[in-house]
């Protein structure tokens, strides 16, 4: 990898880096508000009375998920660009490169995605009621397979 290449990398790792620096504050305090439901002054002033040291707390994970994936994309789309240039009109190189810089980081997303999808309130009765009836469904076919094969009549119930 040559030394342009690997500078489009960290160009992409320290935009990360600012980028959640400065928007952290902002999303901890939309959070705060979607888990405690409190208005905004209340929440602001709730933070603030809280310090710095733990408005940036938790600040690490999306630092580090955001590093990661804009790094790859900004050093991705260079590559991809010096690749195409050789091949294609400077238009059409920079589309084809942008949507496989795109499609390149959106392979490390979807953790992010179920992490989001984890965090709210609606997806909870969602995935116990799923886990329950998949569960009593898996129990009552083995329990049926089992007992017919030794003969018995099938039980609808957990024995224990």
């Amino acid at each position: 990898m040559s030394s342009l290449s690997f500078r489009d990398y960290v160009c992409g790792w320290g935009a990360a880096l600012i980028n959640v620096v400065v928007t952290f504050p902002m999303n901890k305090t939309i959070f705060r508000q979607q888990v405690t439901g409190d208005n905004l002054h209340f929440t602001i002033r709730q933070l603030y009375s809280e310090g710095l040291l733990h408005l940036y707390r938790g600040f690490l994970p999306p630092l580090l998920q955001k590093t990661t994936t804009l790094g790859v994309m900004f050093g991705s789309y260079n590559n991809y660009r010096h690749v195409f240039d050789r091949h294609l009109t400077s238009n059409v190189s920079v589309c084809v490169s942008s949507m496989l810089a795109g499609a390149t980081e959106a392979l490390l997303t979807p953790l992010e995605r179920v992490q989001t999808l984890l965090q709210g309130p609606r997806i909870h009765a969602d995935i116990d009621s799923q886990f329950v009836q998949q569960c009593s469904f898996l129990f009552a076919e083995n329990s049926t397979q089992i007992a017919a094969s030794e003969g018995e009549k099938p039980t609808s119930g957990f024995a224990l």
